[in-house]
């Protein structure tokens, strides 16, 4: 089960170019935690790394007319936010509380460092578009429990239900994203 498209890849781009917001709003919400999270190991402030992705989709915006396809559109705004990222870490608009770990930061467009974060930022996005596939109830269960941390009584109180059935909707989530992450894994574009 791939991320269900409203339209095809060569379409989006072309919706893209052309200004139409919904394919902006796409990438938008496939691309911001990812990307949010890249620049937050690298920065170490949430707000920074939330205000360099907020500028790199604003350019990517700028620059949409020289996208010629979906996969351009995502390096770009991998390689945007990395850098910018880098920029402000370097120029010490944010406390660097990791300096020795980035230290040793080259010039080069990728470094093996920079391999792990794409691949994190990446796993991380397939991960929450496989969350968003989940039924309605067992996404519920996955988002107290996982994203906001709440224990089986927490959420059986919340959703009005027995501690017993949030464990087994907890269970049947994984098995979906196992098979979902999967299929990802073997099919991905």
């Amino acid at each position: 089960m791939a991320e269900e498209l409203p339209y095809s890849y060569d379409e989006m781009a072309a919706d893209f170019r052309a200004g139409k917001e919904s394919a902006y709003d796409h990438f938008f919400r496939q691309y911001h935690a990812p990307l949010c999270y890249m620049a937050y190991r690298i920065l170490q402030d949430q707000q920074a790394a939330e205000d360099v992705v907020q500028d790199c989709f604003l350019k990517l915006w700028l620059q949409r007319h020289q996208m010629q396809d979906t996969r351009q559109v995502v390096a770009y705004l991998y390689t945007t936010v990395r850098n910018a990222a880098i920029d402000a870490q370097r120029k010490g608009n944010v406390r660097d509380r990791n300096e020795a770990a980035y230290a040793n930061l080259t010039d080069s467009p990728v470094s093996l460092a920079d391999d792990h974060l794409l691949i994190e930022a990446e796993t991380l996005r397939r991960l929450y578009s496989s969350i968003d596939q989940l039924p309605p109830r067992i996404r519920e269960v996955v988002e107290l429990h996982f994203l906001q941390d709440k224990s089986y009584r927490e959420i059986s109180e919340l959703l009005q239900t027995s501690p017993e059935t949030i464990r087994k909707q907890k269970a049947r989530a994984l098995a979906i994203l196992k098979q979902l992450l999967m299929f990802c894994l073997f099919f991905s574009r």
